[in-house]
């Protein structure tokens, strides 16, 4: 199965080290070799494509960041969609559903354009929540500066409520605080999403005022008690970041306890996207160490940088460069059914982030093998 969201503009296709204190995960699998078809890597045969949404004048040529979840026994994808270019003003995010994966539901705005004429923004989609068994949505509106929305696109949740954490050493930026937007997702295919609200009580900032007014945005305190207790889970730091208040990261897609102080990181072009996953039990048991979860950032080296967390203390490493291959791109990581570690990437540098391929590992460090599962070539035109 494979979903797409086609553009109507220019696309984008978008050895283990371990010592006392050293845990890197690590590439074993063939080498990507862009002279070949694929750039070398087996091709996944695929029961069906589907097109979740095709890129038009009317509804939007730019849409990319796609989100999705699979919850109650249906899908969820959401993405950003702006009129010609990515993070524009007007930027918005859409959503479609489906129960096979196949077949999708017409388009519909889930977090509304933002921008006004004293304050252009763009909304960026973020990854979903499920709080009490209940789904969530996020969105986050950046105010844009000078052509860009300086870096808020992977603001993360609970990041949101203060994006101190909008800008690496590299692409510093800032944003005003209380951007993260919210808003449940009902069981059933086509059932209308609940209301909008701010995470943050003392949302919205000032700049965006206007456009929360315009669109009805509520704020967290006039929601129903289901919602603030469900939100109550993510964001106990509400008053109190977990992490440090003048340099810090929340990691983990809202992990309370991962922290990396960007003080740290190396100017190596290392990006606010990555992804995480847990090693494991064997794994664990191996290293000798109560090593837990592991999180990948992408950076401008054409590989993957990383940090591993020890479960005793609760630290993470300092961050280290790894073999793991990646074409400058967003990645995505998690553990299958079966216990071993996938990560879903663009594994061949230099390639214009084609093909997307999928790394398998068996015990959440080697990845061993990696497959080609989607290329541009293989788009359906319309």
């Amino acid at each position: 199965m494979r979903v797409f969201l086609l553009m109507g503009a220019a696309a984008l296709c978008g050895g283990e080290t371990v010592s006392e204190q050293v845990v890197v995960p690590f590439w074993t699998a063939s080498k990507p070799n862009i002279s070949k078809p694929n750039a070398g890597f087996e091709k996944l045969d695929a029961e069906f494509n589907a097109v979740a949404f095709y890129g038009s004048e009317a509804g939007g040529f730019y849409n990319h960041a796609a989100m999705w979840h699979y919850h109650n026994q249906q899908f969820t994808l959401s993405w950003k969609n702006a009129p010609e270019s990515e993070d524009t003003p007007g930027q918005r995010v859409l959503y479609s559903q489906s129960v096979d994966g196949e077949h999708w539901t017409d388009a519909q705005v889930l977090f509304p354009n933002m921008s006004t004429n004293a304050n252009p923004a763009a909304q960026f989609a973020g990854p979903y929540a499920v709080l009490n068994g209940r789904l969530y949505a996020t969105s986050t509106p950046a105010i844009i500066s000078e052509g860009d929305a300086q870096g808020a696109q992977w603001c993360l949740w609970p990041d949101g409520l203060d994006p101190r954490n909008c800008a690496t050493p590299d692409a510093p930026g800032s944003q005003p605080n209380g951007t993260l937007m919210m808003r449940r997702i009902f069981p059933g295919v086509g059932t209308p999403p609940g209301p909008i609200f701010w995470v943050s009580p003392d949302a919205p900032a000032a700049e965006l005022q206007e456009a929360s007014t315009l669109n009805n945005i509520s704020s967290i305190t006039d929601m129903d008690a289901t919602t603030q207790s469900d939100i109550s889970l993510l964001t106990p730091h509400m008053e109190e970041l977990p992490c440090a208040d003048d340099a810090g990261t929340l990691k983990c897609e809202g992990c309370k306890e991962g922290c990396q102080l960007y003080d740290t990181l190396p100017h190596i072009g290392i990006a606010n996207e990555r992804t995480h996953w847990d090693l494991p039990a064997a794994t664990k048991q191996r290293l000798g160490h109560n090593f837990t979860d592991v999180i990948v950032y992408r950076s401008h080296d054409n590989v993957l940088y990383s940090s591993v967390r020890d479960g005793t203390t609760g630290e993470w490493s300092a961050i280290d460069i790894t073999t793991i291959p990646n074409d400058n791109s967003n990645i995505n990581a998690g553990v299958l059914p079966d216990g071993r570690t996938f990560l879903l990437a663009n594994a061949a540098p230099n390639t214009v982030r084609d093909p997307l391929t999928v790394a398998i590992s068996d015990d959440g460090l080697n990845f061993s093998s990696c497959f080609a599962i989607q290329t541009c070539h293989d788009l359906p035109n319309r």
